[in-house]
């Protein structure tokens, strides 16, 4: 791709396939359960970003949907990938999840993790939230969630920033209207 947004799509669209047949145990690869990012250490560098958080697609039953497992199991994940990879992990964890009303065991397990995987693991919630929301109300339950009164200030803010930037992505039109709900201007 020309852009980094083509670029970013392609070459996770590429280790996603690849994802596939490891867990089919096609074509002589397989996923080692101990270093899910076996397969992206190996690859060249400028292909990292991808790899790693398209493996993170793995983590969900490798944690047996336990964000506090993260940390473990990206423990050798590159510092600078760590956080996307957790983030993303956390949001694929919604497809399952998404539906369920109590999401308290998720904001208990981002609170235990450090400081720099807690925020991603926030962020996923969200991501996860309005990724897996119901079409054309993507906000909804990441707003409610956003306004909980168990988050922090310092939570809320993070909440809403991410709120925000994927409702970009899925839903442009509702950017401005959802920021003035949030901020009031």
């Amino acid at each position: 791709g020309e852009t980094v947004n083509e670029w970013d799509t392609c070459s996770t669209g590429a280790y996603s396939v690849v994802r596939v047949w490891m867990l089919g145990k096609d074509y002589g690869l397989s996923l080692d359960p101990r270093d899910p990012f076996s397969f992206c250490h190996t690859e060249l560098e400028k292909y990292h970003r991808a790899c790693y958080t398209e493996f993170a697609g793995n983590l969900d039953f490798l944690s047996d949907w336990d964000v506090t497992r993260l940390q473990e199991l990206t423990a050798e994940v590159p510092k600078e990938y760590r956080a996307d990879t957790v983030r993303i992990a956390v949001a694929v964890m919604f497809q399952r999840d998404v539906l369920r009303e109590d999401l308290s065991s998720y904001l208990t397990g981002c609170r235990a993790l450090p400081a720099g995987l807690r925020e991603a693991c926030l962020r996923g919630v969200i991501f996860g939230l309005v990724s897996h929301g119901a079409p054309g109300k993507e906000e909804v339950r990441a707003l409610t969630y956003c306004q909980a009164p168990e988050l922090t200030k310092d939570e809320k803010d993070i909440c809403f920033e991410e709120l925000l930037v994927d409702l970009e992505n899925h839903a442009p039109s509702k950017v401005k209207d959802l920021r003035f709900k949030i901020y009031g201007s």
